[in-house]
């Protein structure tokens, strides 16, 4: 198999994962997101390092938005928002993050792939990225995959949250030039 055969069979997997996702829902995260007074996101594993993108966006955007854990985080409360990426929503720091912000009166959305799990249970907002945990024995979702572990969950997710931030941009009226402004030049 070349690099182009395992690239064409990667954006196949894709677009059977993005044929799914609930625009509803999306909708109802765009809506969070301009409401709150303060965005948190919190992930483990590669999927955090997918939440901190999604933070530095949310920032370039001129909202004010952290990582949970990160030592310039504030505390939470009521108001806020703390969005949590889990492919199998057992994860348990990002459980943890999510009933710990319940507990300080934000408002918690899950983006991951079952719909019955522990963090949903927890969440106000579920969003479903229906690809099949490999964490979690039986668990729904798309499963045919030539990645190994949790990679195509991962880079749905950070399409996922890129399309939300061009969704963002149009709500909020924001074009890359405004964007740029705020990003980084001490690099």
């Amino acid at each position: 198999m070349t690099i182009s055969d395992i690239r064409d069979v990667i954006l196949t997997e894709l677009r059977a994962v993005f044929q799914t996702i609930n625009n509803d829902e999306s909708d109802l995260l765009v809506k969070s997101i301009l409401k709150a007074d303060r965005v948190f996101v919190s992930g483990q594993g590669r999927s955090g390092f997918v939440m901190r993108s999604f933070a530095m966006r949310l920032m370039h955007l001129g909202l004010e938005a952290f990582v949970v854990g990160e030592t310039i985080t504030p505390s939470i409360g009521t108001g806020d928002l703390l969005i949590v990426g889990s492919g199998s929503g057992e994860t348990l720091g990002s459980l943890l993050a999510a009933r710990s912000a319940k507990g300080a009166g934000a408002r918690v959305a899950a983006i991951t792939s079952r719909r019955e799990s522990s963090l949903a249970e927890v969440s106000d907002l579920v969003l479903i990225i229906p690809v099949k945990s490999a964490k979690v024995v039986g668990a729904p979702g798309i499963s045919s995959t030539i990645q190994p572990l949790g990679s195509l969950a991962e880079q749905s997710l950070f399409i996922y949250l890129d399309c939300i931030i061009v969704r963002l941009m149009k709500e909020m009226d924001c074009c890359s030039e405004g964007i740029f402004q705020r990003h980084a030049n001490i690099e």
